[in-house]
């Protein structure tokens, strides 16, 4: 759900700035689909709540978020993941 959920948020906010992909702009988008999808998330736990329903009321969440673009890295987590990422490994015989 977060992942699918996180990709949309993060999508619909970069490509409503017209390929103007600045560090700042992405770093901002990155920012803001986090926090849109904390609040999507809060959201879902008050309507299960007041239906007595508590799936997701009680469970914390983890995500993390990396993307490759003109040769630069950004990444970001969210809860206690770790993430390793390996690149032009060229294995030994």
């Amino acid at each position: 759900m977060i992942s699918d959920n996180l990709l949309d948020i993060f999508e619909n906010k970069i490509n409503s700035h017209e390929n103007s992909f600045t560090d700042e702009v992405i770093i901002n988008c990155i920012k803001e689909s986090f926090l849109d999808m904390e609040k999507l998330l809060f959201k879902l736990a008050e309507i299960e709540v007041k239906n007595n329903q508590i799936k997701f009321a009680y469970i914390g969440s983890c995500a993390l978020f990396s993307l490759v673009l003109n040769n630069k890295i950004y990444v970001a987590n969210l809860g206690d993941s770790q993430g390793i990422i390996f690149g032009n490994l060229k294995r030994k015989k």
